[in-house]
C-alpha cells in the first residue's frame, strides 16, 4: 500500500509489476508482460471511479501475476457490458443485478469481479456502501466440477484412453522421423506426456535444468504458485536417457542458432540460462537482435505451448483415424493421474507425480479408478513404456515404502521419545511386519 500511495502522490512516476516490468503510471497502456497489454482506454464507463480503478490495477499489477491482472481486466470489461447505464457506480443495485443473473455460464467473470471489488474496497474503503459489501460477502459463486471429465472418463475431454495414447506416441514418432514434426514440437509433446507438468512449468525450463548424475537423468522442473517467486522451488523428475539425449541436442541447436544470429560466441553461463524450448516467432519475423535476447523474447510463454499443441495434433490427425478429442495440456495431467491410480499408487504418490502440494486435488483419480489394480504395463506396448513415467516404475513405490519403514524404525529405536507407549510400539511393529 505504501508503494501505491507514493505513486498516487506522483502520478508521473514508474512502478514495477510483480514480474519486474517497469510501468509508467500516467500512461493509459501498460505492458504487464510480453503476453498481456492492459489498455485502460477500453474501459468506457469508468468516468466516476476512473482514477480509483486505475490505482486498483496498479496495486494488483505490483502484487499479483499477470494472469491475475488479465482476468480482472476482462472481468471488468464484462461488467461494463452487462451494466445498462452510461457509467458504472458499483452501487448495491448495480452489483446485485450483475451477480444475480441466472444465465451466466462463465463463473470466472463472477468470481474475478468479486475479487476485484474486494481489492477496490481494500484500497479505497468507504467508496462502496456497507450494504454492497455485505452483499458481496454473502455471494456464493458455484464453480463447475473441473474434474467431471476425469470422473466420467470422457474420451474427448478427460484422460486419454489407452488407444489414444498409443496412437499419439506411435504417430508422433512417425511424423518426427518423416520431418513433419520439428524436434522442438516432438520434445514438447513427449515431455508433456511423460511428466504431466503444466505449460507454465515447461516454458520455464532452462538448459541448466537438464541433469546427468551416476548414469541417471533428471529434469529440474520449476514449481509454480500464485504468489511464488519465479524459479525458486524445483522438483526433480527422472527421465529416460533417450529423452535426455534429445533434449540436450535441442539445447545445443538453440545455442548455436542464437549465437549465429547475434554473431557472437555465447559463454557457458549464457548457454546454461537459455530456454530449453525456444520461442521461434522472432526468428520467423527475421527481426531477432541483442535487444530481443536481453528482453528474453526468445523465451516461450504458456500460450505458445497451447498453440503448438493444436498445430501438432492437426498433423497427427492427418495420419490417424483415432479421434483425439479436445487438445490441451491438462489431458496429459489427467492421464498421468488416472494411470497412477489404476496402478494402485497412493494419493501422496500421485500428488508428487503431478507436483501438487497436497493430496486434496488428486482424490478424483484415487476414488474413480474403475480399473484399480490392473497392471498398466500389460496394456502398453514397448513404444509407450518410455513415456509411462512414474506410474510404470515398480521401484518408486518400493522406495516410498522403504522410506516409511526407515522412519518407523528410527522412531522405535529412539527410547527417549515423548508420549511413548508399549501399545503404540506393538502396533507399529505389527504394521512394519505387514510391509
Amino acid at each position: 500500500m505504501e508503494k501505491l500511495k507514493v505513486i498516487l502522490e506522483n502520478q508521473f512516476s514508474d512502478f514495477k509489476t510483480f514480474a519486474g516490468k517497469t510501468i509508467f503510471y500516467a500512461s493509459s497502456i501498460w505492458v504487464i508482460d510480453k503476453t498481456f497489454t492492459l489498455d485502460l482506454k477500453r474501459l468506457k464507463k469508468n468516468e466516476i471511479h476512473r482514477d480509483k480503478i486505475k490505482a486498483t490495477f496498479a496495486y494488483c499489477s505490483m502484487n499479483y501475476s499477470s494472469s491475475y491482472v488479465r482476468k480482472m481486466f476482462f472481468s471488468l470489461l464484462h461488467y461494463e457490458k452487462e451494466v445498462r447505464t452510461d457509467s458504472i457506480t458499483f452501487s448495491l443495485n448495480e452489483v446485485r443485478s450483475y451477480f444475480s443473473r441466472p444465465d451466466f455460464d462463465n463463473y470466472t467473470h463472477l468470481e474475478t469481479m468479486k475479487y476485484f471489488l474486494e481489492k477496490f474496497d481494500f484500497i479505497f474503503p468507504r467508496v462502496l456502501c456497507e450494504k454492497t459489501i455485505e452483499f458481496l460477502n454473502s455471494v456464493k459463486i458455484k464453480k463447475p466440477d473441473l474434474m467431471k471429465s476425469v470422473k466420467t472418463h470422457d474420451y474427448k475431454k478427460g484422460p486419454f484412453d489407452n488407444q489414444q495414447m498409443k496412437e499419439i506416441i506411435k504417430v508422433s514418432a512417425i511424423c518426427y522421423e518423416n520431418e513433419e514434426l520439428s524436434l522442438l514440437d516432438y520434445m514438447i509433446l513427449t515431455l508433456l506426456a511423460y511428466s504431466g507438468r503444466r505449460p507454465i512449468q515447461i516454458v520455464q525450463l532452462r538448459v541448466k535444468d537438464l541433469i546427468s548424475f551416476n548414469e541417471k537423468y533428471f529434469l529440474n522442473i520449476p514449481r509454480v504458485k500464485q504468489r511464488g517467486k519465479h524459479r525458486t522451488e524445483f522438483s526433480k523428475v527422472e527421465i529416460p536417457e533417450s529423452l535426455y539425449i534429445h533434449l540436450l541436442y535441442l539445447s545445443k541447436q538453440t545455442s548455436e542458432i542464437i549465437g549465429e544470429i547475434l554473431n557472437m560466441e555465447l559463454k557457458e553461463e549464457q548457454i546454461k540460462n537459455l530456454p530449453l524450448f525456444i520461442n521461434i516467432t522472432p526468428f520467423k519475423k527475421g527481426d531477432f537482435s541483442m535487444k530481443n535476447y536481453l528482453n528474453e523474447d526468445h523465451y516461450m510463454v504458456s500460450k505458445h505451448i497451447g498453440n503448438r499443441l493444436i498445430s501438432i495434433f492437426i498433423k497427427l490427425s492427418k495420419r490417424s483415424k483415432v479421434n483425439f478429442g479436445s487438445i490441451n495440456a491438462r489431458r496429459f495431467r489427467y492421464t498421468l493421474g488416472t494411470k497412477a491410480a489404476e496402478r494402485g499408487f497412493s494419493s501422496s504418490a500421485i500428488a508428487k507425480a503431478l507436483d501438487h502440494t497436497t493430496t486434496r486435488s488428486v482424490m478424483a483419480y484415487v476414488h474413480n479408478s474403475v480399473n484399480n489394480g490392473v497392471k498398466v504395463n500389460k496394456e502398453m506396448n514397448s513404444s509407450m513404456l518410455s513415456l509411462a513415467g512414474l506410474f510404470t516404475q515398480e521401484d518408486i513405490m518400493n522406495d516410498e515404502l522403504t522410506k516409511i519403514a526407515s522412519l518407523l524404525k528410527e522412531y522405535i529405536s529412539n527410547k527417549n521419545s515423548h508420549n511413548r507407549s508399549d501399545e503404540m510400539d506393538e502396533l507399529i511393529l505389527r504394521f512394519m511386519n505387514d510391509f
